[in-house]
C-alpha cells in the first residue's frame, strides 16, 4: 500500500513521508507528501486518479477544501490537500504545501505480535 501511495505522490518535488505507527500497527499507514508549492484540486485530482490506476475506488466526490476518502481490498483511506503553517513552511523546509495521505485495515491482531503458521 506504501507503494501505491508512492506512486500516487510521484509528482510532489518533495517526496514522500512515511511515518511509523506509534502502535506498530500494520494496519495503519500514514504519510505527507510535501512540495514548494501549495497542492490544488489538480494535484489532489492527479494523485486520486493514480491511486485508481492501482485499484483504489473513489467513495465519495473529491473535496479539495475538505477530506477525499476511497477503499481498495479492506483498507480505507483518506487524503487532503492544503497549505503548511507559515512557521513550518518559512523555517523548517523548503516545503509550502503538502498532500497527507493515510490508511487503516481491520486489525487482526495485536502490535508486535507474531504472525501465526
Amino acid at each position: 500500500m506504501i507503494g501505491d501511495f508512492r506512486y500516487a505522490t510521484e509528482a510532489f518535488d518533495l517526496g514522500l513521508t512515511v511515518q511509523k505507527d506509534p502502535m506498530n500497527r500494520e494496519c495503519v499507514a500514514d504519510s505527507t507528501a510535501f512540495s514548494r508549492t501549495e497542492p490544488d484540486e489538480e494535484d489532489l485530482m492527479r494523485v486520486v486518479r493514480r491511486l485508481e490506476e492501482r485499484g483504489w475506488h473513489l467513495r465519495d466526490d473529491v473535496d479539495a477544501d475538505g477530506a477525499t476518502f476511497l477503499d481498495a481490498g479492506g483498507w480505507w483511506a483518506i487524503t487532503g490537500i492544503g497549505p503548511l503553517p507559515g512557521q513550518v513552511s518559512d523555517h523548517a523546509s523548503p516545503a509550502a504545501g503538502a498532500l497527507a495521505l493515510s490508511a487503516s485495515s481491520t486489525c487482526t491482531r495485536p502490535p508486535g505480535a507474531s504472525p501465526r503458521r
